[in-house]
């Protein structure tokens, strides 16, 4: 059915205008009878009637996904499927409300949805609500108590890196860029300032985690030793060598040593809020409060731009 222009639309850029217009008209029915075949195609699959019952997962995500990943088989860890995919309303206001940024929240929630379809896909069952909130059935889904602390430290873990590449894709200096581009002052301290923000607003957030992680460090286990190594180490290698790039562009000081600044960035963010009865105890400062957490996020992006800063 054509469409009218509201507007004061003239000559050519009419004409184009109303081309546009019938195309996307003539699309929407076609969209439709394409997703009408693809459900009815995934339905003769009965894993697909599985898949959705996932709270976020319907009809259609539910075809897409057994279309492209075709077996779970071919993921041996949630932390596999979750970098594959791309892949409850109520659970994202909750984050909103413990103060998760709305990017964390979605990242998590998006997560949640992950590991869960992948569970449901091996064990062939469909969604059940309640057994996430009973401790037995929750062990159900990992395999054991083991599995499912394990799982819980990699969630963490891999949400903060998750977000730290974020940090980098967008604010840091490409890897490959054209001959004579040079990374401002002002693109900078812009990095800083986001990279800073990300480490505050996560410690704060998922300080007690942490401290479990930090715990069985000291205790000599191995989980979360192996799960750094996988998740955290890798992001850390391309933050020394980015930085090692930018020294020899002459954008930072060259007499900064990039282990060690990554140390202190990161002593600096995390303190407060892994030894939080300490400040307490010293000064009466409560690090979880929303104007601690300002005041350190620009004490410390201060700090670090004003060392590395040529």
């Amino acid at each position: 059915m054509a469409r009218s222009l509201g507007g004061p639309v003239f000559g050519t850029e009419r004409v184009a205008a109303l081309l546009l217009l019938e195309q996307y008209d003539a699309l929407g029915p076609v969209r439709d009878q394409a997703e009408k075949h693809l459900v009815a195609e995934s339905h003769k699959h009965p894993i697909t009637r599985v898949l959705e019952s996932v709270p976020g997962i319907g009809e259609v995500r539910a075809a897409q996904v057994v279309s492209v990943v075709v077996t779970p088989d071919r993921f041996r860890t949630r932390a596999q499927f979750w970098s594959y995919s791309g892949t409850l309303r109520r659970d994202y206001d909750r984050l909103l409300a413990a103060g998760t940024k709305p990017n964390l929240a979605k990242l998590t929630l998006a997560r949640k949805i992950a590991a869960i379809t992948l569970a449901l896909w091996k064990t062939k069952e469909k969604y059940d609500p309640h057994k996430t909130s009973k401790p037995t059935e929750l062990v159900h889904y990992f395999g054991d108590k083991d599995g499912l602390y394990r799982a819980v430290l990699e969630h963490v873990l891999a949400t903060m890196v998750g977000e730290g590449w974020r940090v980098l894709e967008t604010f840091a200096p490409p890897k490959q860029r054209p001959a004579g581009r040079r990374f401002s002052r002002r693109e900078l301290s812009a990095l800083v300032d986001a990279f800073v923000g990300m480490l505050v607003d996560f410690y704060s957030s998922h300080a007690h985690v942490l401290r479990i992680l930090r715990d069985e460090s000291v205790r000599g286990g191995s989980v979360g030793d192996a799960l750094v190594k996988t998740h955290l180490r890798p992001q850390l290698d391309d933050i020394v060598a980015r930085f090692e790039a930018m020294k020899a562009a002459g954008e930072v000081r060259a007499d900064v040593d990039t282990q060690q600044l990554c140390i202190s960035t990161v002593a600096m963010t995390c303190f407060p809020t892994m030894d939080e009865a300490f400040l307490g105890a010293l000064w009466g400062i409560d690090p979880r409060s929303p104007e601690f957490i300002e005041a350190r996020k620009r004490e410390v992006a201060t700090t670090v731009l004003g060392r590395i800063a040529p």
